[in-house]
């Protein structure tokens, strides 16, 4: 089964040299999320939007409904710079995706770390910047690394249903789902108890 998913997830290359497809749009040529996207290469959109990571420029592009441009001459998509943290996000994605193809039964359900809070914390900035895209690819990178397994599921789902007509995506989340991760236990602390109004 892992060896299956792992040819799912690289009969495409994953490995990009220009920029990275990261939403889905109606365009011409029809582009899919995690798709590569050749720096001389004009895509037109009708629907939707289109974002782009240009990995080489260091740019965060989104191309609106009737622009038509590419990397190289990107005039009417809107341009942000692409933080460093991101950028390195994105260019070992290829290998964090092969880390989940490769989790098996002893993947931890849960990870405490301020690293993970850290990340999330990160990610909830790159959200209100650049997208919900974004910040789950900035987490998930995270999670993988720190194996926390129950982040990742929630992660790959969230992603999922951004991008639900991804293969590589469905097929990794159906794999960390066949894992069962245990649901951990609320944490141990204070609790508050709320009165009905009646009894206060």
């Amino acid at each position: 089964m892992r060896h299956l998913l792992l040819c799912l997830l690289f009969a495409t290359p994953l490995a990009w040299a220009d920029g990275l497809v990261l939403s889905s749009a109606n365009t011409a040529p029809a582009l899919a999320p995690l798709q590569t996207l050749p720096a001389q290469q004009s895509v037109t959109v009708s629907i939707g939007k289109l974002l782009v990571a240009d990995l080489q420029g260091n740019r965060w592009l989104k191309f609106g409904p009737g622009c038509s441009a590419s990397l190289a001459q990107s005039g009417c998509a809107a341009s942000q710079p692409l933080p460093a943290n991101l950028r390195a996000v994105l260019t070992r994605l290829p290998e964090t995706l092969a880390a989940i193809a490769a989790f098996d039964d002893s993947l931890p359900s849960r990870t405490i770390s301020p690293l993970l809070t850290r990340a999330a914390q990160q990610g909830a900035q790159l959200r209100k910047t650049l997208g919900d895209e974004a910040a789950l690819l900035y987490l998930l990178d995270a999670q993988v690394r720190l194996q926390d397994g129950q982040g990742v599921q929630q992660s790959l789902n969230q992603l999922a249903l951004l991008w639900p007509d991804n293969k590589q995506i469905g097929a990794l989340l159906a794999h960390v789902r066949r894992l069962g991760l245990a649901v951990a236990a609320p944490p141990v602390g204070a609790q508050v108890v709320v009165k009905p109004l009646e009894l206060q």
